[in-house]
């Protein structure tokens, strides 16, 4: 493409910064925690993060639900099972490992890789 010298918007719906799931309204907390990263190796595996994370396999078209701040936490239990892994909210950056479609995700107190995530 070029390299980011020009955007077009590729979807407005769902807030894929809402805290709530499904995602709704038009608030978030992009203030304090706005993550984006894209893959090295694929232009269209986006991924996004605020209160939880969402990926998109067609450059940000359409959105699918990657972690979930109150998702399933087996040091905390309660959550919501079923709707996606646990990662604490507050997701302030992305990393992909170079070369690869994996994900990293530095946080606060600990960074998660996309095979503890998902497995």
């Amino acid at each position: 493409m070029d390299s980011g010298a020009t955007f077009a918007t590729q979807s407005t719906s769902p807030n894929i910064l809402s805290g709530d799931y499904p995602p709704a309204g038009n608030s978030g907390q992009a203030a304090h925690d706005l993550a984006i990263a894209v893959s090295p190796v694929n232009i269209n595996l986006v991924t996004v993060g605020g209160v939880s994370s969402f990926r998109s396999t067609d450059g940000g078209v359409n959105w699918s639900i990657f972690t979930y701040w109150y998702g399933t936490d087996p040091m905390n239990p309660g959550g919501t099972p079923g709707i996606a892994p646990y990662v604490h909210a507050d997701i302030q950056s992305f990393e992909y490992l170079p070369g690869s479609s994996t994900t990293l995700l530095p946080h606060v107190m600990v960074v998660f890789r996309e095979q503890q995530i998902m497995d």
